[in-house]
C-alpha cells in the first residue's frame, strides 16, 4: 500500500495494489472515499509505481509496470479529483520492475527510468503525457530500487540503484542530456531489497537505508560523503527475522529515526 496526495487537496490518500490497484481518497478525519481501482488478471501485479505531473496540467498522475509476461509501463492521467485515464502501455522491455521520475535532461519535462531484467532504460519525455524512444544502459547487470536525486551536489539529478549482481550499491552520476556515468560502487553485501533517501546525520548530504529481503536480517545504512561516494556500511542487527522499516521524525526532535518492525 502506497499513500500520496493524488488529489492536490493536501490529504494523503491510498493507493491499495494486489492484482490490479484501488485509490481511496483520504478526508482528513482518517477515514476514506474509494475513487477508481483497476482490476487485473490473477497473476498480473502493477509494481514499481512513481507519481509526478507528467503532461503539464498542475495535476497528478502516476506510471507503473507490470510483472508476469508484460513489456511495457503504463502511465494514467489524473484529472485532479483522484479519477484517472489509463494510457496505452510504452516500451518495450523484458520484464519491467520499478520506475524513478525526474528530469534527467533539464528541459522541463519528467522523464523515466525503468529498471528492467537487462539493464535500465531512460525515456526521455516530451511534456504531454509521452516518451522518446528508450535508451538503453547495460552497465548494471539487474538493477533494483532506483531512486532520482542529486548526490553529488552539482544541480543535475543522478540515479541509485541496488546492483543485484554483485550486491553494490550503485550511483550513476548524471551528465545532464539524459545521460550517466559509470557507476561508483559502495559493497553492501545484499543482492535483493529496497533503498530508502534521507540525510540521517544532518549534514546536507543524501544517506541511503536498504531494507533487505530474503534472509538477512540488518539493516544497511550509508552514509553519503557528497560525492556520489558512501562511508563504510553500517549495519543495524539484532532482528529475529528479516525487517521492514519506515523512516521518519517520530519523537519531533528534528532528526531522521527508523520504525523497524518485523
Amino acid at each position: 500500500m502506497l499513500t500520496y496526495d493524488l488529489n492536490g487537496d493536501n490529504i494523503l490518500d491510498l493507493l491499495q495494489i494486489n492484482n490490479g490497484f484501488e485509490i481511496l481518497l483520504g478526508t482528513g478525519d482518517g477515514s476514506f472515499s474509494g475513487s477508481s481501482s483497476l482490476q487485473l488478471n490473477n497473476f498480473d501485479v502493477p509494481t514499481g509505481f512513481s507519481f509526478g505531473d507528467f503532461n503539464g496540467d498542475g495535476k497528478e498522475d502516476f506510471v507503473f509496470a507490470l510483472i508476469d509476461k508484460h513489456n511495457q509501463v503504463h502511465l494514467f492521467l489524473g484529472d485532479g479529483s483522484g479519477k484517472f485515464q489509463q494510457l496505452p502501455g510504452f516500451g518495450n522491455f523484458v520484464n519491467p520492475e520499478a520506475t524513478a521520475v525526474g528530469d534527467f535532461n533539464r528541459d522541463g519535462f519528467l522523464d523515466l527510468a525503468v529498471t528492467d531484467v537487462t539493464g535500465f532504460y531512460v525515456l526521455l519525455g516530451n511534456g504531454d503525457g509521452t516518451f522518446q524512444s528508450q535508451q538503453a544502459n547495460s552497465s548494471l547487470e539487474r538493477p533494483l530500487s532506483p531512486i532520482a536525486a542529486d548526490f553529488n551536489g552539482d544541480g543535475i539529478l543522478d540515479l541509485a540503484f541496488l546492483d543485484a549482481d554483485l550486491g553494490e550499491v550503485a550511483i550513476l552520476i548524471g551528465n545532464g542530456d539524459g545521460t550517466f556515468q559509470a557507476p561508483i560502487a559502495t559493497p553492501v553485501g545484499a543482492t535483493e531489497g529496497l533503498l530508502f533517501l534521507n540525510d540521517f546525520n544532518a549534514d546536507g548530504k543524501l544517506d541511503l537505508a536498504l531494507e533487505p529481503a530474503n534472509s538477512q536480517r540488518e539493516i544497511i545504512i550509508l552514509i553519503g560523503n557528497g560525492d556520489g561516494t558512501f562511508q563504510s556500511s553500517q549495519y543495524l542487527t539484532g532482528f529475529t527475522s528479516v525487517p521492514s522499516f519506515t523512516v521518519g521524525d517520530f519523537n519531533s526532535d528534528g532528526k531522521s529515526d527508523l520504525l523497524a518492525y518485523n
